[in-house]
């Protein structure tokens, strides 16, 4: 059972458009923020955590944030909601349309390509 549902809106702020995917720690949607547009949420799936256990989830978040460059997407948004679960923490960042990256980047020139699923498991 997925931790948001299409429709739903979050903290009276986002609507959730679609599921994109999910990993072993979190969900990551499509929503439109009501002034800013489309954006990725991640909400992680560990549901009931405390605020100190939330901060800890968020620090990928956090160091995004403190990082600018073009080929890094921006976060937006940290914070918590409530799922039908219970308490999650979550973040926004940009929405890079286009799929997975997964296969799509190589290392190596030339012939010598390979993809780095092949190098790095």
């Amino acid at each position: 059972m997925r931790l948001l549902e299409e429709g739903q809106t979050v903290r009276d702020t986002y609507e959730v458009e679609r599921f994109l995917g999910e990993g072993a720690f979190a969900e990551v949607y499509r929503v439109k923020h009501r002034f800013l547009g489309r954006q990725a949420m991640k909400v992680f799936k560990r549901v009931g955590m405390n605020l100190e256990e939330i901060h800890e989830m968020l620090g990928e978040a956090i160091l995004l944030s403190r990082i600018g460059h073009p080929n890094i997407v921006r976060v937006f948004d940290a914070n918590v909601l409530e799922a039908a679960q219970g308490t999650c923490g979550y973040f926004t960042m940009e929405n890079i349309p286009g799929g997975s990256c997964s296969g799509r980047a190589t290392i190596g020139r030339g012939a010598s390509k390979r993809p780095t699923g092949a190098v790095v498991p």
